[in-house]
């Protein structure tokens, strides 16, 4: 039966779902969870997944030069900036 839910899942690109379901299903069944709240907390997961990975596709999509902090900054250069957000 697990290996029928992965490929159902991988044809129906869920990825997470096909990770997490097994996992998922024994800590729900000691908690005593019902079968919907299992059913939503896995696809909870997968749409947690999904975004994290759009997230980060999009940010390297993005082609940032490079990583910059406040550290970094030039105040000298925005002296319209009031005196406190440069600590």
């Amino acid at each position: 039966m697990k290996t029928k839910i992965e490929a159902l899942c991988r044809e129906l690109k869920l990825p997470t779902v096909a990770a997490k379901f097994e996992t998922l299903a024994k800590s729900t069944l000691r908690r005593g969870a019902t079968f919907e709240e299992y059913l939503a907390e896995l696809l909870e997961e997968e749409v947690s997944e999904r975004m994290d990975r759009r997230r980060t596709r999009r940010i390297k999509e993005a082609k940032f030069s490079l990583l910059k902090t406040i550290e970094s900054f030039d105040f000298a250069k925005a002296p319209d900036l009031p005196q406190s957000i440069g600590l």
